[in-house]
């Protein structure tokens, strides 16, 4: 018996459709799985083995953090389904990892490995890579299956203990400050999450700036035109400054030149710019479409194709249903490889695109299928073919005579190629002989602000915030978009709908700032040493590094106070939890007992 470990239910029925398309579909203790006579396929549905810190719940003082032990558990709602694969597991003759091709399907498929069958070493797992759910690339994997790749499980396994380590312990240690005046039950923190909050902190508001400065160009401006016969004259771009109203032309070159226009494929920050949803929307569509074998795996750095075969057959299918210039061909599409082995750029499948065009997809999921799709067109723009025309010219300076080549025309055989807007630029051409020089002096201008205030009122968008995150560092293409969704949830109320910081939001924001000092280049760092982790012998040191980060954090609440607050009438109120019923939510609500009332925070 063969056993198959996929992460998703949806992602195991595609697989099964695909290896054992006269599957049986069966249920037991509420856990659908597929099986044949040879083949058994279980779907772990995300982690069901999570890291726990030992004793935590008996933490009551800042002395008793931080907790460090970590033991891997199951969970209570989990227990029936890892029982269900220690059943089939010990009685495989073969068991293939299947899940998700990046860290945290690693982990997953590593942690049901070591539980159920006390495997420990990544390289006696097999593992079957797979970058869309289509049955070539189902096949392949299966046909073609390695060993767990150790250094993304390493590097998923640092990221579980970081993110245990610090969140909990810091969110327990403000929570313990916090509870000496407020009965709340738990102010989180985290390492990606607080430099987070510090930012929007920062960037949103109204910001008034008082007596503007004043604005002026730089230096004076100097333009140079060549008269070429009194009526007809056009300006040039000279790199030194003439002293004579004289320049010769001594020749006249004309160049075949391309440029490349095709654009590299888009990888998952990329599709959460240019989306323009809600990041955890756009990924949640894309999700869609892939478990579907409509998308390539959506959480990706990659920005290019492993297999060429596969890009050729997407530009087939395109041209199945939309006439495609010859010209545009997957031979154009940039490459740019990364280190390590890695799910494809972000692409529809030959299904997807048959499906696009037959409006199968609808909706939500239409509009992010076209942003792919125009992208992959683009990809396949051929070179624009230019024929350019250079004159050399000379003209005396302070420091003598120079001899300079200045781009003269710019005329482009292939325009109607292109993807975007250019320019050609037509112009009679002089003759080799000397020519007036005209000067144009433009002296230094001024402008000043009648306004004594500059008044700026800043927002941001959750995109906005994902994009910030990409570009400084923190978090990882497949959990940077829930974090913006994640500070405006009912357990933290750090900010509000408008991407404002609540009053809570605030506070916890100075706290970040001015004793924590969770900047975004100390969890850059912290990011950028998990992504070069290689080995799992690497985690106990790692495990150190983390610990001496969270007790110099711990250190650092000491000195700080629970913060005060006041309802509206001013009066001093307290941070509350309470139900709300319309909700269906627990939020964090001021309470003033001189009032007798529940204020928003």
């Amino acid at each position: 018996m063969r056993t198959i470990i996929t992460e998703k239910e949806e992602a195991g029925r595609r697989i099964a459709e695909i290896l054992i398309p006269n599957f049986i579909e069966e249920t037991r203790n509420n856990i659908i799985y597929f099986l044949d006579n040879d083949t058994i396929i279980i779907p772990a549905r995300g982690h069901i083995v999570n890291p726990k810190l030992v004793g935590f719940r008996k933490a009551k003082t800042l002395d008793d953090l931080p907790i460090t032990n970590i033991k891997w558990t199951v969970s209570k709602h989990n227990k029936d389904r890892i029982e269900l694969f220690k059943h089939f597991l010990q009685d495989s003759d073969e068991v293939i990892v299947a899940t998700d091709w990046d860290r945290e399907g690693e982990v997953i498929g590593y942690n049901i490995m070591r539980y159920c069958l006390n495997i420990e070493n990544p390289y006696e797992i097999k593992r079957a890579y797979y970058s869309a759910l289509i049955e070539e690339d189902v096949k392949q994997a299966f046909q073609n299956l390695t060993h767990m790749n150790e250094a993304l499980l390493t590097q998923g396994l640092a990221r579980n203990i970081a993110d245990i380590i610090i969140g909990l312990n810091l969110s327990k240690a403000l929570t313990i400050v916090f509870k000496q005046h407020h009965p709340i039950s738990q102010v989180p923190l985290g390492r990606v999450q607080s430099p987070l909050l510090s930012y929007v902190k920062a960037k949103v508001g109204v910001k008034v700036t008082e007596n503007p400065s004043i604005w002026e160009y730089k230096e004076n401006n100097t333009t140079y035109y060549i008269d070429l016969d009194g009526k007809t004259r056009y300006r040039i771009l000279l790199q030194h400054e003439p002293i004579t109203d004289e320049i010769e032309v001594v020749e006249i070159e004309e160049k075949e030149e391309t440029e490349n226009q095709a654009e590299p494929l888009y990888n998952t920050d990329d599709m959460m710019s240019a989306s323009k949803l809600n990041p955890e929307s756009t990924m949640s569509i894309m999700e869609s479409l892939y478990l579907k074998g409509y998308m390539t795996y959506p959480r990706t750095t990659s920005r290019y194709v492993r297999n060429i075969r596969f890009l050729e057959e997407i530009e087939q299918t395109i041209r199945e249903y939309y006439e495609l210039p010859e010209s545009f061909n997957c031979k154009n599409t940039p490459v740019q490889p990364i280190e390590e082995a890695h799910p494809d750029a972000i692409l529809l499948t030959p299904e997807g695109i048959r499906a696009y065009y037959e409006n199968k997809i609808k909706g939500r999921e239409r509009f992010i299928a076209s942003i792919v799709l125009n992208r992959t067109i683009r990809s396949f723009a051929p070179p624009l073919r230019y024929k350019n025309v250079y004159l050399k010219v000379r003209y005396e300076t302070k420091d003598g005579f120079v001899t300079e080549t200045i781009k003269w025309n710019k005329h482009i055989e292939n325009i109607e190629e292109a993807i975007k807007y250019v320019t050609e630029e037509t112009k009679e051409i002089p003759q080799i002989r000397t020519y007036k020089l005209i000067k144009i002096y433009s002296p230094k201008k001024t402008r000043t602000s009648w306004g004594k205030y500059e008044i700026n009122v800043n927002t941001l968008t959750d995109t906005q915030m994902v994009e910030w995150m990409s570009s400084v560092g923190i978090g990882t293409e497949a959990t940077r978009q829930i974090y913006p969704s994640l500070l405006k949830d009912s357990k933290h109320n750090y900010l509000d709908e408008s991407n404002l910081p609540t009053m809570l939001g605030e506070t916890v924001a100075n706290i970040i700032d001015k004793i924590l000092n969770i900047s975004p280049s100390l969890t850059a760092e912290l990011e950028h040493e998990i992504n070069s982790l290689r080995t799992l012998s690497e985690l106990s040191i790692f495990k150190q590094k983390v610990i001496e980060i969270t007790k110099d954090y711990i250190e650092k609440l000491r000195n700080v106070n629970p913060p005060n607050f006041e309802c509206p009438k001013g009066h001093k109120a307290v941070l509350v939890n309470r139900y709300d019923k319309f909700s269906g939510k627990v939020v964090v609500l001021l309470y003033c007992e001189t009032c007798n009332k529940y204020y928003g925070v």
